[in-house]
């Protein structure tokens, strides 16, 4: 079951309590279809830009992406990177890669994300709205077992 479209505006309010009253909205985020990286090939290179390529159906949001990773020690690493949803293809640079570990099972999540932050006394509340873009994957959005050389 869909709860928004791109485009939608979500609201929400409080009557105040231990957080005082606030309202505020967010307009959803567009929606990607992931065409890179794809379930046929999840073994990347430490050395390099992981690519990641997407079509969207509205250039409103962000889309995020985590990949995570533990080593043998059970030390996690991981890298988040927030791409603008319009530019249609970005990269987790070379740099950044080279900081995790080389394993066979790491994590590769994404998101279309749309949020906005409301101040409300000495709180800082953010109204978020995320949707798991499309892919090649049988888990739409999540890559799993992927090797890092």
């Amino acid at each position: 079951e869909v709860l928004f479209e791109a485009g939608d505006e979500l609201s929400a309010t409080a009557t105040g309590d231990e957080v005082p009253a606030f309202s505020g909205a967010v307009v959803a985020p567009g929606h990607a279809t992931v065409d890179q990286p794809n379930a046929d090939d999840l073994v990347f290179s430490r050395d390099e830009d992981l690519v990641v390529t997407w079509d969207m159906t509205s250039p409103d949001g962000l889309l995020i992406a985590y990949l995570s990773a533990t080593d043998e020690g059970g030390t996690s690493s991981a890298i988040y990177c927030e791409w603008a949803m319009g530019a249609g293809d970005a990269a987790m640079p070379a740099a950044l890669m080279a900081q995790l570990p080389a394993v066979s099972d790491a994590e590769l999540s994404l998101y279309d994300h749309a949020g906005s932050v409301i101040v409300a006394g000495d709180w800082h509340i953010e109204i978020a709205a995320e949707g798991t873009p499309e892919t090649d994957s049988d888990t739409a959005g999540f890559f799993g077992g992927i090797t890092l050389d």
